[in-house]
């Protein structure tokens, strides 16, 4: 069975082939869900030729726009879909931190069930958007970025849990002369303090998974770990842990190839 997935984020769109029992992925900025998901799917056909999906399903912020043109496809929570994914691929994990361009998700397992979530989406404060501001701001590329917080031996202290205030605070910093690396790095650790400070109480016990775009950054996983005191796991593909969940929850329906998916796009 060949199934197709998606994770349509408000910032970036994953799309994910299971084929012969392995699973790949194609992303790229969300610039309209149908525009870019047609995008990746004439990409995927050039890839692998016109295959034919046997089973389709999606998940993320923009699922329910993609029910109306596919209405037999499976749709699933970002939530259930990150579980299922991290449960699969490790499966003594007790909690999974996932962040996305435009929100982020703490959830916490016991005896291998959700005992525990929340999603951040009232502020950017704990949000990829946020670094990728201050990177604009700071005319820093995102690897950049990282390297010089790494680098940082005396963050500043960002805490403000605004995005639009720890960025005044940021510039504040840059006006009296601060160092650069010290500034993101401050931003760096206000991002995960932000979102440790979602769970009101609630314990975040390793083993811990680190998820989403998010965990690309070594020195967000280095924050994440100086603030729980214990090691976090970056899966090898971070950013489509969500269109693989959703992957394992597709059962077998219409079949439909590549170009025919296209056509309806």
């Amino acid at each position: 069975m060949i199934k197709l997935s998606g994770d349509i984020g408000n910032g970036n769109l994953k799309l994910g082939i299971s084929l012969n029992g392995d699973f790949f992925g194609l992303y790229q900025q969300n610039l309209g869900i149908k525009k870019t998901l047609r995008e990746l799917v004439e990409k995927t056909r050039q890839m692998y030729g016109d295959l034919t999906i046997n089973a389709m399903s999606f998940t993320g912020a923009g699922r329910h726009h993609l029910k109306w043109i596919f209405p037999f496809a499976t749709v699933k929570t970002e939530i259930l879909c990150q579980y299922r994914a991290i449960t699969s691929l490790y499966p003594h994990a007790n909690s999974i931190i996932e962040i996305g361009k435009e929100d982020s998700k703490v959830i916490t397992l016991r005896d291998k069930v959700i005992d525990y979530f929340l999603m951040n989406t009232l502020c950017g404060g704990g949000a990829g958007a946020y670094i990728e501001t201050v990177c604009f701001r700071f005319n820093l590329g995102l690897a950049e970025f990282d390297n010089l917080a790494l680098q940082a031996e005396k963050p500043v202290n960002i805490s403000s849990k605004c995005s639009v205030l720890g960025m005044s605070s940021a510039l504040s910093y840059l006006q009296r002369g601060e160092e650069t690396k010290n500034i993101v790095a401050g931003i760096v650790r206000a991002v995960a303090r932000n979102i440790l400070s979602m769970v009101k109480g609630k314990q975040i016990k390793p083993p811990c998974v680190f998820t989403g775009g998010g965990a690309l950054l070594k020195s967000l996983k280095k924050a994440f770990e100086e603030e729980l005191g214990f090691e976090v796991t970056v899966p090898v593909s971070p950013i489509f842990t969500g269109a693989y969940g959703a992957s394992l929850y597709a059962q077998e329906n219409k079949n439909l190839t590549l170009k025919q998916m296209i056509s309806v796009l």
